[in-house]
């Protein structure tokens, strides 16, 4: 599970890096990300993780982002839209292992 975490922040931040946190998910810096997600809820579901425990190891992610973002990003406004792109990303990508239409 360590391993599957490690590379989906991997590519979690890759993409992050190269998309500048589009809350697109369907942009092609986040197609791995989609993949690895899938593949980590196939992995956690064979051992008896539901799809709600897979979308808050998702939603864990939120808080240090955000810490990131306050480090970073010293205009109020400029923080303020940063942020709630980084809150539709990562409540779309919560919610992709559990959700068809977002498939």
């Amino acid at each position: 599970m360590r391993q599957q975490s490690t590379e989906f922040l991997s590519l979690f931040c890759d993409a992050a890096k190269n998309d500048n946190l589009m809350s697109d998910i369907s942009a092609p810096p986040w197609v791995e990300v989609l993949e690895k997600l899938a593949s980590f809820s196939r992995f956690g579901s064979q051992r008896g993780f539901t799809p709600t425990e897979t979308a808050n190891f998702v939603f864990s992610l939120k808080r240090p982002l955000f810490i990131r973002l306050r480090q970073e990003v010293e205009d109020g406004s400029a923080l303020a839209e940063e942020l709630w792109t980084a809150t539709a990303l990562i409540d779309k990508l919560g919610l992709y292992p559990s959700c068809p239409l977002l498939r």
